[in-house]
Parts: structure tokens; C-alpha cells; sequence
């Protein structure tokens, strides 16, 4: 083990694979503050996240083959410089065009945190201690969902919504000068031909047709999905509609995080008593009650912030059954290929977050009604593609003679 890669670098580990979502979540109370900020409409101004994720689920597919080739650490300093720079583009953004474009910088950039971060604790402490090292991640990274809005909220409004930038540019720089001084490469067999779109393109390919792997997919991709929709239209919800102060916004969105965690702990009790599609199946059936319980308050009118969060936290009650149980069965089958795997399976579900999320905020008309169908077609959706792809189909009958 590198000198410099031990347990003392682990919270280094951290902050490189908590950036996505650090990056996302500190911006959504402010995300109306963007409309008012540019005179434009809400459907512009959600794009800074929409973008930024699209961006983030592309890079994916090249961010762990390039470590491979070239190295951890030359990745990881690229990716964090260019996060840096796109950041300080945001900061002094003069349109919302401007701040568009250098979200969706960032997403790049962004990308190689977590995708390079997890192969570095792979790298650094192999087998039985690596899971235990990526759930000692996982547990301190549940609470960024939870306090990256208060800390945006509160932040946008003692001082205005570029204070958000500047908190993510000393993240930033932080990570930075962590991969100049702090990491050693730990990359000691690089793969040649680990970039060469042959093979990329033949694995991939391989990935789509397993009826089991696109069964994974759908069901993280829809999850994640009405996630998105909810996260780029709750503020205008919310805030706009409903009157919620913007420092108070991440408060109310801490009922989501627990309803996720609570989720996470149940399948963890459960597991060995349930098989994994078993959960998942749970899981989404889970969503579709909560989701149709969102839109009914919705449809009736119900303008209060519980009507929102409750069926929401209730949601990702379920999305705590679906993700951990779908990610670990799409890569099981593919061991010497599951970094390819876990890469297409995150590509699929940030890209399917990021168009579907945008179509949703497309016909947001200022009330909530978008909000609660978008959340509810996802998880009718995901629920249905699901039980679809991973049933086993059944043999022909043989012809009459």
C-alpha cells in the first residue's frame, strides 16, 4: 500500500467521490433564484442542473477506462483542475447562458471524482476491506443530500447565490491541492488498450444485450429520474408556491434524506431473507404508492411543503431498496468487466435524470401539478419495464405435428 494512500487519506477519498453530489444538491434552492437572477424562465434556469448531470453521465464512459491507461492520479488532477476553473466561470457568470455552459463544465470535471476516487479505494485495499472502506464513504456521504441544501439556502440567502460557487470553489481547491500533495498513484498495472473504442464499444454493446443488466438499469434510471424532476421543480414548488424561505428549503428536504437512509437500513436487515429482485420489486412498488399518493395530494390542491416532502421521503423510502440492490446486481455477473459495467449502468441512469427531468420542467406552468405526474410516470414506468425485462421468457411450444 502507497505510504500516503492509507486511512489517512480517506477523507480525501471522500470529498473526491461526494462531489456530484455536493454539486447538485447545494444548488437546488437557489435553482429559482437563477430565474429571477437572468430574467429568464424556469425552464432555463433548470437547466444548470439538468446540464451539469447530463454532462457528469457522459464522462462517465471515459473517465475509469483513461485511469486505467494513464493512471489515477494524472486523471484525477485533470478532472478536479478543470471542475476548479469551471467553478470560477460560475462564480462571475453574467447570463444565464454563461452559467449554463460552465455547469456543464463542471459535470465534466466533476466526473472524476467519484469514478476515480472508487477505483483508488479498490487499488489502495482490495477485496473484503475495500467494501468496508466504500461503506464507511457511503455512510458519511448520506448526509450531503441532506445538508448541501441547508448550506446552499443558507448561504444564498445571507449573501446571495454566488456564495454557493465560492463554497464549492474552496471544495474544490481543497480536492485539488489533496491530489497534488496527499496522493501517490496507485494504478500499478495500466491497461494499454483500455481506451480503444473497439473495446469499449464491445463491452458496452455486451452490457445491452442482458435482458437482467437493462432490468437494473430501468430500475435505477426511472428512480433516479423522478428524483431529478423533483429536485429541478421543488424549489419553484416550494419556495414560489408555498412560501418557503429559501435557508429553510434544505430543512424540509432533510424528510427525503431520512426516508433514503431508513430505506437502506430495512434492505440491509432484510437482506438473505429476500433475493435482490425481491427487494427491488418492493422497492418501485414502494414508489408507485408514494408517487400516486404525491400526485393525488397534488391534483387536490393541497398547497402545503408536507403534501410535497412526505410521499417524497416515502419515495425514497423505496429508491433505498431499488439502488444498492440494482447497482450490485448489474456488475455481480461481470467481474473482470464491472468497472465497464458500474460506468454504463451510471452513464444510463444520470443521462436517463437528465433528458427526462428536462422534458418535465418543459411543461411546468408555476403550480405543482408537473411535478407530481412527472414523479408518478417515472415510477408506473420503472415498476412496469422492470417486472417486464426480468421475467424469464418463456420456451416456445413446439409445432404441432
Amino acid at each position: 500500500m502507497p505510504a500516503r494512500a492509507g486511512l489517512s487519506r480517506l477523507p480525501l477519498l471522500t470529498i473526491l467521490v461526494a462531489f456530484a453530489a455536493l454539486s447538485v444538491d447545494i444548488a437546488i434552492p437557489v435553482v429559482n433564484t437563477f430565474a429571477a437572477a437572468f430574467a429568464t424562465t424556469s425552464a432555463a434556469a433548470q437547466l444548470t442542473l439538468s446540464v451539469f448531470v447530463l454532462a457528469f453521465a457522459v464522462t462517465h464512459l471515459i473517465a475509469g477506462p483513461l485511469s486505467d491507461r494513464f493512471g489515477r492520479r494524472p486523471v484525477l488532477i485533470v478532472g478536479v483542475a478543470v471542475y476548479t476553473a469551471a467553478t470560477v466561470l460560475c462564480l462571475f457568470a453574467g447570463s444565464i447562458e454563461e452559467l449554463v455552459a460552465a455547469r456543464f463544465l463542471q459535470g465534466i470535471g466533476c466526473c472524476a471524482g467519484p469514478v476515480v476516487g472508487r477505483a483508488i479505494v479498490r487499488d489502495v485495499y482490495g477485496g473484503e476491506r475495500a467494501a468496508k472502506v466504500l461503506a464507511y464513504m457511503s455512510t458519511v456521504m448520506g448526509f450531503v443530500p441532506g445538508v448541501a441544501p441547508i448550506l446552499g439556502g443558507v448561504l444564498a440567502e445571507a449573501f446571495g447565490w454566488r456564495a454557493i460557487f465560492v463554497a464549492l470553489l474552496v471544495f474544490a481547491a481543497v480536492a485539488l491541492l489533496g491530489c497534488l500533495f496527499a496522493l501517490d498513484e496507485t494504478n500499478k498495472w495500466r491497461d494499454p488498450a483500455a481506451v480503444r473504442p473497439r473495446r469499449l464499444a464491445a463491452n458496452y454493446l455486451s452490457f445491452l444485450g442482458d435482458r437482467t443488466f437493462l432490468a437494473y438499469l430501468v430500475a435505477t434510471g426511472f428512480t433516479y429520474s423522478a428524483l431529478l424532476s423533483f429536485h429541478s421543480l421543488s424549489a419553484f414548488v416550494l419556495i414560489e408556491q408555498f412560501g418557503v424561505r429559501i435557508g429553510n428549503y434544505g430543512y424540509w428536504f432533510l424528510g427525503i434524506v431520512v426516508g433514503y437512509v431508513l430505506g437502506a437500513f430495512t434492505v440491509g436487515r432484510l437482506h438473505g431473507r429476500l433475493g435482490p429482485n425481491t427487494l427491488i420489486t418492493i422497492g418501485l412498488s414502494i414508489e408507485v404508492c408514494a408517487a400516486t399518493l404525491l400526485a393525488a395530494l397534488g391534483w387536490a390542491r393541497v398547497d402545503a411543503p408536507a403534501a410535497i416532502i412526505g410521499p417524497m421521503a416515502l419515495f425514497m423510502y423505496g429508491g433505498g431498496f431499488v439502488f444498492p440492490n440494482a447497482a450490485a446486481g448489474a456488475i455481480a455477473p461481470y467481474q473482470t468487466k464491472a468497472g465497464a459495467a458500474s460506468a454504463l449502468l451510471g452513464f444510463a441512469q444520470f443521462m436517463a435524470g437528465a433528458v427526462i427531468s428536462t422534458i418535465v420542467t418543459r411543461f411546468h406552468a408555476g403550480n405543482q401539478f408537473t411535478l407530481v405526474t412527472g414523479v408518478l410516470i417515472c415510477a408506473l414506468v420503472g415498476l412496469l419495464a422492470f417486472r417486464l425485462l426480468i421475467a424469464k421468457p418463456k420456451p416456445a411450444l413446439a409445432p404441432a405435428e
